[in-house]
């Protein structure tokens, strides 16, 4: 049937809108289609960017933590390994420190907290091979009198050891103590303050220890005080000879 007039103009126009529908539909789906998948792909990429991200942020953290960790570059395995100050491995920390036993500190305890040598105070701080704590300067020693030591042997004050009994000078040559006092059984330095000028040692003769000592009393120590074993002159011997302020390692801590 063939159409005319108004008629036709009419369905000429029907056809053409459903033609732009069906066309504007396809272009809907395909945007949507499109979206979808740019979506899909934006997801996948910002999640691989995260996880990317994330990984040189971990990989960047990582080297940044050894970087700054307090024993890069310094962890050790044994004590060969470790030098100065420092001279022994600690094993469960993997760092250098002072000592990690007592075995490690000569004349003192070894602080399991500091990983250092540690002045003593009474000898029960100190341990077998030096028993004695010298009050004086806080070290561990084997003796400090004849008492301290076996039969036959006599206590050195210089080195706070024990030794076997002099007999005479010959038994003190080649030493820095070469006077034999016989009646102690003792190499010394010195039985007279004559013997200590004589050497150009510190002025007097401590005749208990046969050593020559900067002073005998706080008399010999203008403005100071004489320490009572090893005899030398310091600032103060407790907090009350500072005004106050504390005494520590015979200084005043103003």
């Amino acid at each position: 049937m063939t159409l005319s007039g108004p008629f036709r103009a009419l369905a000429l126009l029907s056809a053409a809108a459903v033609a732009s529908c069906g066309s504007a539909e396809q272009i809907a789906l395909l945007s949507r289609s499109a979206g979808a998948g740019g979506s899909a792909d934006a997801d996948a990429s910002g999640a691989g960017g995260a996880a990317g991200g994330g990984a040189g942020a971990d990989q960047g953290g990582s080297a940044g933590d050894q970087g700054t960790h307090p024993d890069a570059g310094a962890r050790c395995g044994a004590d060969s390994e470790c030098t100065g100050p420092t001279p022994f491995c600690d094993q469960s920390s993997g760092a250098c420190v002072g000592c990690v036993a007592d075995r490690n500190c000569a004349s003192s305890l070894c602080d399991p907290a500091l990983h250092a040598c540690a002045r003593c105070a009474v000898s029960s701080d100190c341990h077998a091979g030096t028993p004695i704590c010298d009050g004086d300067d806080g070290r561990c020693v084997q003796c400090r009198s004849l008492s301290d030591c076996a039969a036959g042997e006599v206590c050195v004050a210089e080195a706070h050891a024990c030794a076997v009994r002099c007999q005479g000078p010959e038994y003190c040559v080649g030493g820095n103590r070469p006077i034999c006092a016989q009646s102690a059984g003792v190499c010394v330095e010195c039985t007279t303050n004559a013997d200590c000028a004589a050497a150009s040692r510190p002025p007097f003769c401590d005749l208990g220890t046969g050593s020559c000592v900067e002073c005998l009393s706080d008399v010999d120590c203008p403005g100071g005080f004489c320490t009572s074993f090893e005899r030398r002159c310091v600032e103060c011997l407790t907090s009350a000879h500072c005004n106050g302020a504390p005494c520590v390692e015979f200084t005043c801590r103003r």
